[in-house]
């Protein structure tokens, strides 16, 4: 994984999770779309076969068999919401 994050994004992701008890922004598949896997962040723990990458403290998952769809996110905040920013295979 290479997570894009913004600084503030990451601050009030942090804030978040501790709020909600929570150690891991996972993310999780939640569909499949012409431009492949859509995924959702959802907050959770690590998990025994998770892969993983710390940014600032925050653990960022994904179950191993999913990474390679998961690519490079960008994570993006929409009001109260965490998302992921994919680009579109332009079909």
């Amino acid at each position: 994984m290479n997570i894009k994050i913004q600084p503030d994004i990451l601050n009030d992701l942090k804030v978040s999770l501790a709020i909600e008890g929570k150690t891991a922004a996972r993310f999780e598949m939640v569909d499949f779309g012409w431009s492949g896997p859509i995924f959702d962040i959802k907050f959770d723990e690590l998990k025994e076969d998770d892969v993983f990458e710390e940014i600032d403290g925050v653990k960022f998952v994904v179950e191993n068999a999913l990474e390679i769809g998961l690519g490079n996110p960008e994570i993006i905040k929409n009001g109260n919401n965490f998302k992921i920013n994919r680009k579109s295979c332009g079909c």
